[in-house]
This record gives C-alpha cells, sequence and structure tokens, in this order.
C-alpha cells in the first residue's frame, strides 16, 4: 500500500473530503499499519498479519435477495459497495433517511457530516485512518427528533469475494429519537476476506440507540478490522451486544465519548475462539461529563490453538465526578494450547467516582462435566451445555427481549455446528 488506491469513491474529491482523505493518508504513511509497537496493538500484530494484501474489490451485480434471518429494515453492503435494490429504501418509517455514503458527505447543509466528521477527528488512530483514506461505501441513516423506530434496522454486510473492502456506516440519532439496529458482518468466502469497516454513530441528547452485532464466517484466512466511534449526548442511552462467531484473525475496537452529563453505555459480548483464530475485542470509554455510566461485561470461550484478546479502558475526566464505571472479562479455555491476554485499565482524574474492573480465566469444571455425561449427555453436550451457561449473563442482561431471544438463538446454534469445541 504505497499510495490511495482508484475507487469509485474518489468522485467525493469535493466539499473538503479530498483534504480529509489526503490528510488520514498522511497520518496513515507516517505510522504505517498497527504493530506491536504500538501499546493498544501490543497483542495483535496486524502488519505481519497483512503481509500479503488482496485487491480492492469492485462492485459486481447481484440479481438475488440475501436469506433473511429476522424481521428487519435491511440495509445491504456487498464487498464493500452498497446496494439499494437489495434493501429495503422504501420501507423505512418517517422521519427515517438513508443516504449512500457519497450523497451523505456531498451535502454541505447536512448538520449531521459535520458532527460526523469532529466524531472522526477525536479519534486518530491507523486503521481508522486507512479507512478514511481508502474508503469506498456505505450507508448513513438519519433518525429525525422524537422518532422511534419500531422495528429493528439491519446493516448487512456481506464479504464473497477475497478482496479488500473499506466501508464505513454512520447512524445520526437527533434528540429524543430511539432505534435498534442490527449490525450483521457475513463471510461467505471459502479461502478468506481482507476488511476494514467503521461504524460511527451519534447520539443526542434524550436519545437511545441499541445495537446488536452478529459476526460470522468461516474462512479462516479472513483478516478484519472493525472500528466504532460513539458520542454520547446529554441524558442518552447506548447499548450493545456482539456475538463473535467469525474465524481468522479479527480486531474490534470501540471508542466511546461520554461527551455530556447523565450519558450511559453498556457494552456486552461473547466470543467464541477455535483452530488458529486470533479475535482481539479493544474498548476505551472516555467519561467527559458526570454523572455518567459506563458497563461492560465480556464473555469469551477458546479451544484449540486460538488466542483472545480484550482491553478495556475506562477514562475519567477531572471534570467527571459522580461517574460509575464497570469492567468485566471472564474467559475459559478448552485447550492447554489456546493462550487469553486480558489487560482491563482504569485511568481516573475525578476523586468522586464509583469504578472496578475485574478479569478472571479458568477451564471447565471437570465435575459437573463429570456429573452432565452420567446422566447421559455426551461429552459435546454436556460442554455445550456449560458454555452456554458461562456465555447466558451477558445474553440474560440484554434489554431487549427481541436482541436477547436472537443472540441466544443464535449462540445455540453456534454450539450445535461444532464452535467453539
Amino acid at each position: 500500500m504505497s499510495q490511495p488506491l482508484e475507487t469509485p469513491f474518489d468522485d467525493m474529491y469535493i466539499c473538503g473530503v479530498s483534504q480529509i482523505r489526503d490528510d488520514a493518508w498522511g497520518r496513515f504513511k507516517h505510522q504505517g499499519l498497527p504493530s506491536r509497537k504500538l501499546e493498544s496493538w501490543r497483542y495483535t500484530d496486524l502488519k505481519t498479519a497483512l503481509r500479503n494484501v488482496y485487491p480492492l474489490g469492485s462492485r459486481v451485480k447481484y440479481d438475488s435477495f440475501p436469506p433473511r434471518e429476522h424481521e428487519s429494515h435491511r440495509l445491504v453492503i456487498i464487498d464493500g459497495f452498497f446496494h439499494p435494490e437489495l434493501s429495503d429504501l422504501n420501507d423505512l418509517p418517517q422521519g427515517v433517511r438513508c443516504l449512500n455514503i457519497k450523497s451523505f458527505l456531498a451535502d454541505q447543509d447536512n448538520e449531521a457530516r459535520y458532527d460526523a466528521h469532529a466524531i472522526l477527528q477525536k479519534k486518530q488512530e491507523p486503521s481508522i485512518d486507512l479507512n478514511t483514506a481508502l474508503l469506498q461505501e456505505g450507508v448513513a441513516v438519519i433518525i429525525d427528533q422524537g422518532v422511534s423506530v419500531a422495528k429493528p434496522i439491519e446493516l448487512l454486510l456481506i464479504f464473497s469475494n477475497s478482496n479488500f473492502s473499506f466501508t464505513r456506516n454512520i447512524i445520526h440519532l437527533h434528540q429524543g429519537a430511539s432505534a435498534r439496529f442490527i449490525e450483521t458482518v457475513k463471510d461467505t468466502t471459502l479461502t478468506g476476506k481482507q476488511f476494514n469497516h467503521l461504524l460511527l454513530a451519534n447520539v443526542e441528547s434524550n436519545a437511545r440507540l441499541d445495537l446488536g452485532s452478529n459476526l460470522s464466517g468461516q474462512a479462516d484466512q479472513t483478516i478484519g478490522a472493525l472500528s466504532v466511534l460513539l458520542s454520547l449526548a446529554e441524558n442518552s442511552q447506548f447499548s450493545s451486544f456482539s456475538l463473535v462467531g467469525i474465524r481468522g484473525f479479527i480486531r474490534r475496537q470501540i471508542y466511546a465519548n461520554l461527551a455530556k452529563k447523565n450519558a450511559k453505555i453498556h457494552l456486552s459480548g461473547v466470543t467464541l475462539s477455535k483452530s488458529d483464530d486470533h479475535i482481539d475485542t479493544t474498548i476505551e470509554i472516555d467519561h467527559l461529563a458526570e454523572n455518567s455510566t459506563s458497563i461492560e461485561n465480556f464473555r469469551s470461550i477458546l479451544s484449540d490453538r486460538s488466542s483472545v484478546v480484550f482491553q478495556g479502558k475506562i477514562i475519567v475526566r477531572s471534570e467527571a465526578q459522580h461517574t460509575s464505571g464497570q469492567m468485566t472479562s471472564k474467559a475459559i479455555l478448552l485447550s492447554d494450547n489456546s493462550t487469553m491476554y486480558s489487560k482491563p485499565e482504569l485511568e481516573i482524574m475525578a476523586d468522586d467516582v464509583k469504578c472496578s474492573h475485574g478479569s478472571t480465566i479458568g477451564q471447565l469444571d471437570k465435575d459437573q462435566l463429570f456429573y452432565l455425561m452420567a446422566r447421559g449427555l455426551s461429552l459435546q453436550e454436556a460442554t455445550n451445555l456449560l458454555i452456554e451457561s458461562f456465555a447466558s449473563d451477558p445474553i440474560l442482561n440484554i434489554e431487549d427481549d427481541y436482541f436477547k431471544s436472537f443472540f441466544h438463538g443464535r449462540l445455540i446454534e453456534l454450539l450445535a455446528s461444532g464452535a467453539p469445541a
């Protein structure tokens, strides 16, 4: 990657986009691909993983709709390109607008465009800069003031070819709005995929955004970076659950600014890894105002020679008094050859806060396995039952009943298919 590649996004070198892309490319060239030299990437060497880079993807026409997994307003992105003909644009309720990312960035009168850029500028990180420099397509979903969307909106990202895709989705909830989004990342290749995806969300005052992320795929050569940039205003709420069942070398990073008072964020997830998978979850929550709350609750199940990373950092600024922050990471190792890296951190500059973090790593209880097998279950069935019980805590704490039911069912499907044991 010695220079930016020609993409269909190049016609957006207008309205200041050219300078944004050039600045991002300049920063990326200075730092290069993330490696262990960066503290936040010390366990995940993306530079080494990307020794062989796939060519940039191109638009392919699809005549059939991908099968539906749930009832939703679906927006389809395949190999880096938005497909309006496969999306439910005509089904979106009043007060919900969906724009191709090109149209979103070209509209100089769109305040959400400038808010998104402001959030982007607050976190300059090599993989995010690379996404900005080589961005292909994506969608922006804007929900008007006071609008409550009843049915979930699905952001469906399908990777069907062995190439490199750079995508970005933007969610903007105006004051008092509420919505649920399902982010589906599905790798359907057999030989692997490379992708860099960014989800940028702005939640205005008294608004609520719920996000469920479902990552799946069986190609062990897949290399992917998924970033979430988030800004929460006064009295706003954001909750997210992720089920990571995708194979390969994957980094999912979340950077959230609780910018105003009484902002609340709840992040949780379950990771299943096997074979030589490397799955990294990195989170940074920045409390910038008083009375803000953050909760992080993650579970990991590792087998074979896989490795999983959990890095969680809670920052409490001096002005963020009366902050509450809780972070928990628990892992079960099903193999002596699997490796769990856990690095929870607290950086507190205020004196009236309530913050804690905890991390545990262990194995399945052999007595419990023996008890279940003595009652007629096979080793696989007994293992799956204990894994389901272990993973149930973050799932049962999902507030949205639809998400809770969907992700519990999805976990059962993954376990029945032999993942991760």
